[in-house]
């Protein structure tokens, strides 16, 4: 009686906890089938001598389909222009509105005008020294990311992630396995980032750590990426209010033409 006791103990505690195997992965899926969720994100320069080794922090919204949609706020940026405050984006498939920070001055546009660009030119505006792993306008790409989890992750137990309880989970990503495993829509964009982390010497398997909750959503995650010349960033991001909508597409009469 006593080992038919146990093993049930130990079945219902295996049903409770999942396998740890597939915890990260599963995550993934089930932080993308949300559609949306709110972010904060910040990236750091490692192994420097400067006294802030922020790169960059922003915040925002993101979808999570293959569309490509997104408004955030970057702020803390490397090319900061003094008292301009953060540089707002509206992401919309090809087309990126931005105004305010490293738009401020711009002949013929009010601070309050929103400028239209491509993903490109918007790299280019905001200084790629810090448009990491498929560009900042992108980061729903660090979720589809945690499907290139390599074996067994390690388990570091339960931490407090704004107000929820979450188990910390450690592993090394293949990034490659992530475009391969990743859901079909996305593995073109996936792809495209692959062959420009390659192209600017990042390495495609990355350290991180990652945060789930009860839920089985991804709360926070921690990548720690490194270059072919030994320079190493760390990527912290948190991640809330899942399912939540984004920012309206810019009016027409809102946006300048300069």
């Amino acid at each position: 009686m006593r080992i038919v006791a146990g093993i049930i103990v130990a079945t219902a505690f295996a049903v409770c906890s999942g396998d740890a195997s597939d915890a990260v992965p599963s995550a993934a899926e089930a932080t993308v089938a949300k559609a949306t969720f709110r972010f904060e994100l910040k990236s750091e320069l490692l192994d420097t001598s400067l006294p802030d080794p922020t790169i960059i922090e922003a915040t925002g919204h993101v979808a999570m389909d293959a569309s490509r949609r997104a408004d955030l706020s970057v702020s803390n940026a490397l090319i900061e222009i003094p008292g301009a405050g953060p540089t707002d984006m509206v992401v919309n498939g090809d087309d990126v509105y931005m105004r305010g920070g490293v738009l401020t001055g711009i002949p013929g546009c009010s601070p309050n005008q929103w400028v239209i660009t491509d993903p490109s030119r918007a790299e280019a505006d905001l200084n790629d020294t810090w448009i990491l792993a498929g560009g900042i306008y992108d980061v729903r790409l660090f979720i589809y990311y945690l499907f290139g989890a390599s074996g067994t992750p390690r388990e570091l137990g339960e931490e407090t992630i704004d107000g929820s309880l979450a188990r910390h989970y450690s592993t090394t990503l293949d990034l490659q396995k992530a475009n391969d495993l990743a859901p079909k829509d996305i593995r073109t964009v996936l792809t495209a980032d692959l062959a420009e982390m390659r192209e600017i010497g990042v390495r495609t398997e990355v350290p991180a750590d990652i945060w789930i909750d009860d839920s089985g959503l991804v709360r926070q995650t921690v990548f720690l990426f490194s270059f072919e010349d030994g320079t190493r960033v760390r990527v912290t991001m948190a991640y809330s209010e899942f399912g939540s909508p984004l920012r309206d597409i810019p009016d027409p009469a809102e946006v300048c033409q300069p």
